[in-house]
């Protein structure tokens, strides 16, 4: 029973990167001709395999680890929306006018900057019209 629950453990790792990094398995069907026994030449198909990125992955990387949000991945600029017109101008002098953000799944991103939210593929400007206490 133990050596059962190893080998199906030992299964479950080796599926992880591919669970976790967005990288899938597609098919296709391709054709090809071969010779026939009566009719000469025959059109025969076979349904190949080959991997490419998850929907919602950037292909930036061979292993799909970067995931997309505003269609964009992190390193590229997902999660952020720059609006050079509306700028955030903080109390120590510093200003803003991007989310910053992580994009850690699909159309999700985390860790806005202060004065944005998250609003799901984005990080967003909070509208408010007095300044904020950061």
């Amino acid at each position: 029973m133990i050596k059962k629950n190893v080998y199906y453990l030992l299964i479950w790792l080796l599926y992880i990167p591919t669970i976790l990094c967005g990288l899938c398995t597609y098919y296709r069907r391709s054709s090809y001709t071969t010779s026939c026994f009566i009719i000469g030449r025959c059109t025969r198909y076979r349904r190949t395999s080959y991997p490419a990125c998850c929907v919602g992955y950037s292909d930036i990387t061979p292993d799909c680890v970067y995931s997309l949000c505003n269609g964009k991945p992190t390193a590229r600029g997902g999660c952020t929306e720059v609006n050079p017109t509306d700028t955030i101008y903080y109390r120590n002098g510093g200003s803003r006018n991007q989310g910053g953000g992580t994009c850690i799944s699909p159309d999700v991103c985390a860790d806005c900057q202060d004065g944005f939210y998250i609003n799901g593929a984005l990080c967003t400007r909070l509208f408010v019209t007095e300044t904020l206490n950061i």
